[in-house]
């Protein structure tokens, strides 16, 4: 009897509508920028304990997480960007759907800034066009922490559908993107070496657009006629075989630190291979991380991770704020009163990014979507349906 043979196109992968390991994925990100806040950023005077700064050194990798949001939102919006491209309302689509997701709850939390005596009128210039990733450029004063990171992407937003709408086809597109890639280091090296300086190389958003654009190349990878689960598996492999080497073999060289040459060039490309392949992975995994019982919380914090990620600086602050007035004690030199505060907060701070998700957010994306046809909901779809956001 002869054997039966398998179309390579069987084994095509097509991309889910929802996607259950992103939702992991963002909720480790939130929680790693979490833990550096609470434990490494804001210790003083408890890590010369060895054990204790052992642990507290270990949190420093939590900056990580904005890095893995970068490499998620490259994938996400180059993703719905591609699957739109063809509509006649491919800006508004884009523009009308960021701002919903965005500005509500950013705006309130420069409310909540300016009420908490936290900002300045001074302060809400850069804040309000989305500039507090260039105040090594500018005489701006000194901007909220979470900010920066959403200016880099409110500048993606700006620039990256204008790109894809006039490279014509994909190729030209990842091309691009892989020119990308390699042209950041050398810029971050060339700034780092003020020849010439062109901004902090962590947070000027021509100095890591490689995050973003590696993200791109994911996206357009698992549109082309070669991803498969097999080729997803591979790549997957090989982008985190390299980024460890690249760890392992630079390591002593000081790649970990950004006040030499060699940090400032590459110290995020080894992890931007890692969370790329971390990506892919979660592409195929579907709901099998339901079985690891421990990492059940990390969906419910991806739900909410916009909402954290703006709401969590700010509820550390008002803490220190409150205990300073109230004359109770700090937590300056006291691990067990650091642990204290980041618990406090990060219950406070999960709660009010819960009730913004589940009201304010909620609300301006559901509006949307009753402004929609009864079509079938495709991939790129506005809301809480979209393939970013979505939450089944």
């Amino acid at each position: 009897m002869a054997s039966r043979q398998v179309s390579p196109r069987a084994e095509h992968f097509e991309l889910p509508q929802y996607v259950p390991g992103l939702d992991y994925l963002r909720g480790l990100a939130v929680l790693l920028v979490v833990l550096y806040h609470g434990l490494y950023w804001s210790d003083n005077g408890v890590s010369h304990y060895k054990i204790v700064g052992t642990f507290l050194g270990a949190t420093v990798f939590g900056w990580l997480g904005v890095n893995l949001f970068f490499v998620l939102s490259g994938f996400l919006i180059t993703g719905i960007l591609l699957d739109t491209k063809t509509k006649p309302d491919y800006f508004k689509r884009f523009y009308e759907r960021r701002s919903r997701r965005i500005l509500p709850a950013y705006f309130l939390t420069i409310l909540l800034l300016l009420a908490g005596g936290l900002f300045t009128v001074h302060d809400i210039l850069p804040a309000v066009f989305f500039l507090s990733n260039l105040t090594s450029l500018t005489h701006f004063p000194k901007h909220y922490g979470p900010f920066w990171s959403l200016a880099v992407e409110e500048q993606f937003y700006l620039v990256w559908p204008v790109t894809v709408l006039l490279l014509k086809g994909r190729t030209a597109l990842a091309w691009f993107s892989v020119g990308i890639c390699f042209a950041e280091p050398i810029l971050r090296l060339l700034s780092f070496l003020k020849t010439p300086y062109m901004g902090d190389v962590s947070t000027v958003t021509w100095l890591t657009a490689d995050n973003l654009a590696i993200g791109a190349l994911l996206a357009i990878f698992c549109r082309s006629t070669i991803c498969t689960t097999r080729s997803i598996k591979w790549l997957a492999a090989l982008l985190f075989s390299l980024g460890v080497i690249l760890l392992i073999t630079l390591i002593p060289l000081g790649i970990l630190h950004r006040d030499s040459a060699l940090g400032a060039a590459l110290q995020s490309v080894p992890w931007n291979l890692i969370f790329a392949a971390c990506l892919l992975t979660s592409l195929q995994v579907g709901d099998q991380l339901k079985k690891l019982r421990i990492l059940s919380f990390l969906p419910f914090l991806g739900y909410i991770s916009y909402g954290l990620y703006l709401i969590h600086v700010l509820t550390f602050d008002l803490y220190d704020k409150v205990a300073a007035s109230n004359g109770l004690p700090g937590f300056h030199g006291r691990l067990d009163l650091l642990l204290l505060r980041l618990l406090v907060v990060f219950v406070i701070a999960v709660g009010a990014a819960t009730l913004s998700r589940a009201t304010i957010e909620d609300w301006f994306l559901a509006k949307k979507k009753t402004r929609q046809t009864s079509t079938p909901v495709p991939r790129d779809s506005d809301g809480v349906s979209d393939l970013e956001f979505q939450r089944p």
